[in-house]
């Protein structure tokens, strides 16, 4: 594919663009090389004369831009680079090499022209032999030595292009591995990416499968609590005369049940929120009581939670007791919704 002077501007603007938006995050170690390896290329004879290499190389080169943007310092990012840096040591590569065999090119015509002018000469120079036998023959004598020193310079030439030749069919060769090794791990990749992105499906459609059941959780819930859920929390609150024996810590039969959904729901839905069990008291009896009673109540529900596979690293209790009320105390009404346990699940 041959490249046009409106495609190359377009492309090299595009590049400004790319590095303008780059600005902003640090690239990775495999993109600063790969930017430094594409402005050789471009410097090289590679644009000239291998443009579809280079086009290329352009284009993993955009590629890595844009997952640079997307994602600094990402596995994709990386990748597309990684890509870029080598397609850009092709062109440069592939420029050299025909580069070499337009000099050999060269080289051979000289070679034929240099023969054809020396048969030329000698054919003048017998034409003189004739016509002056004594003079000829010296001059035939410089001739002979002039020729053999042409010919030892055309040897010495034609074995160096041999040599250059050589070399540039081994480095062609390698850069025939290097290809086959690069779409061996290009293959590889595209089969790790699929992995992953299944991977992700599953974890994304168990993650909400885990959110389902917690919300189904919550709702049965209400039955026995009131639930508000906002932006970055959702708090249960359990009213103690439901949860627990009057003036006790010992937890119901009809709270085990519904705090068993609950930790069934946090269970499922992994490590994604921290858990914080809180036990409040009304006014009555002394601070000290309702201090030691709230803490209690709330290191029960937190144990009998642990004891329903919720991770105890990511749940703590803590006792509040009259100090938080959210009702007056001088009702009896106020009282009961003073005295509560609340769940609150906060994002991690």
């Amino acid at each position: 594919m041959i490249l046009t002077k409106k495609m190359m501007r377009g492309l090299l603007v595009g590049g400004v663009a790319i590095s303008a938006a780059c600005a902003t995050a640090q690239p990775s170690v495999e993109l600063t090389e790969a930017r430094r390896v594409y402005d050789k290329a471009e410097q090289s004879k590679a644009p000239k004369l291998a443009p579809d290499k280079m086009l290329d190389a352009r284009q993993y080169m955009v590629k890595a831009e844009k997952a640079h943007d997307d994602d600094p310092g990402g596995e994709r990012e990386k990748q597309f680079a990684y890509l870029a840096n080598r397609k850009a040591k092709q062109a440069m590569a592939h420029g050299e090499i025909l580069d070499a065999k337009r000099d050999k090119a060269a080289a051979k015509d000289m070679y034929v022209e240099t023969q054809s002018k020396i048969i030329s000469q000698t054919k003048r120079n017998n034409q003189q032999l004739r016509d002056a036998h004594a003079s000829a023959t010296q001059a035939l004598m410089r001739t002979e030595s002039e020729l053999a020193e042409v010919d030892r310079e055309l040897e010495n030439k034609e074995n160096l292009m041999k040599s250059r030749v050589s070399e540039l069919e081994a480095r062609a060769e390698e850069l025939r591995t290097e290809k086959e090794d690069l779409t061996a791990k290009r293959a590889d990749l595209q089969a790790s990416l699929a992995e992953k992105d299944a991977a992700l499906e599953s974890e994304r459609d168990a993650r909400e499968a885990a959110e389902e059941r917690a919300r189904e959780a919550l709702e049965s819930l209400e039955e026995i609590a009131k639930v508000k859920a906002e932006l970055e929390e959702t708090v249960i609150t359990l009213s103690g005369s439901v949860v627990f024996e009057f003036g006790t810590a010992k937890l119901l039969p009809i709270a085990k049940t519904k705090l068993s959904e609950v930790a069934a729901a946090l269970v499922a839905q992994g490590d994604t929120k921290r858990i914080v069990v809180e036990g409040h008291t009304d006014s009555k009896g002394s601070s000290s009581f309702n201090d030691r009673l709230s803490q209690n109540r709330a290191d029960a529900v937190r144990s009998y939670l642990v004891s329903q596979g919720v991770d105890s690293n990511r749940i703590v209790a803590v006792g509040r007791g009259e100090a938080e009320p959210v009702a007056s105390n001088t009702t009896p009404e106020g009282r009961a919704n003073n005295r509560r346990v609340e769940i609150v699940l906060r994002d991690s």
